[in-house]
């Protein structure tokens, strides 16, 4: 670890973040008007529901008919050994949900360009290959997959669409000898590996939205955070341009229910419309990595 000094402007972001993250999150976890449970709740109903699993005991207790004398009843223990009934909860939800995706993602996202007069008709068929070649080369047919499967599973579905460079550290041989492999000689390079426009599911768990946001209306969020767990060295990868990032240690995954390794880092990403604020920062430790406007159009 590197000590780091923020100025007062990372201070002042750090403080506003800190309270309007935990504003967000208090939010999503109240109950819905006139009903007795959170959106959370609701979610992780769903995901208990949707993996196979059995009935505890007591969910397993249930009056049952006997096949051999149907006029009596008597209270059966599921799946107790000697008893006939199962304790295998239905897989109803499992079963529709994954019917829903082989309907869905077999009709290929597609799209039609018509030119708006007849001298644009040769760009207009090198704007399609350009948005088709997108769909491939950055994965996104997978990440659509992701998006219409919590679409399915939760009901809501997170998705955002944002440039993408990742660069790799990479020696390069210049110079080979094959017969004294010891001589050869390698240059450190940066390598870019991917440079395109990225389509990418979010887990609805891991994201929050304004108070204000309404269904089919992007325009009403005012201000979204979302926040991803990396590997200790994963992280010194992506955010080694920072200097904020040399300060931190592995094990900054506070608030997280279930941890990837102990040494691994949760980053928050924030966006603000009214505020012009886009940051990235360290929820367990309050620092914050960047900070700027929010991106222009280019």
């Amino acid at each position: 670890m590197k000590p780091y000094t923020p100025s007062s402007i990372e201070t002042d972001i750090g403080e506003f973040l800190s309270k309007r993250v935990e504003q967000m999150k208090e939010f999503r976890g109240k109950n819905l008007k006139h009903n007795s449970r959170s959106i959370e709740n609701i979610w992780d109903e769903a995901d208990r529901e949707y993996q196979p699993h059995e009935l505890t005991v007591e969910q397993g207790k249930t009056l049952v008919t006997s096949d051999d004398d149907d006029l009596r009843s008597r209270f059966v223990a599921l799946g107790k050994e000697g008893d006939w009934q199962s304790n295998m909860a239905s897989p109803d939800f499992y079963v529709k949900v994954n019917t829903a995706l082989s309907i869905l993602i077999d009709e290929n996202p597609e799209a039609v360009f018509v030119p708006s007069a007849k001298r644009y008709e040769a760009n207009t068929k090198v704007a399609y290959g350009n948005w088709k070649n997108s769909w491939e080369v950055s994965g996104a047919k997978q990440q659509l997959k992701k998006f219409v499967f919590n679409m399915a599973k939760y009901g809501t579905g997170m998705w955002r669409t944002y440039p993408k460079i990742v660069r790799m550290d990479k020696k390069v041989r210049t110079e080979y000898y094959p017969d004294d492999p010891t001589k050869d000689r390698y240059d450190q390079r940066s390598i870019i590996k991917f440079n395109d426009l990225c389509r990418e599911s979010l887990n609805p768990h891991s994201v929050w939205l304004s108070e204000m946001a309404l269904p089919g209306d992007p325009l009403s969020i005012d201000d979204w955070y979302f926040e991803r767990e990396y590997s200790l060295d994963k992280f010194r990868q992506e955010f080694k341009d920072f200097k904020p990032a040399l300060a931190v240690s592995g094990g900054a995954n506070e608030g997280v229910d279930d941890p990837k390794t102990d040494e691994s880092v949760v980053v928050g990403f924030y966006e603000s419309q009214i505020h012009d604020l886009y940051s990235i920062w360290i929820p367990s430790t309050k620092s914050v990595l960047y900070s700027s406007p929010l991106p222009n159009d280019d």
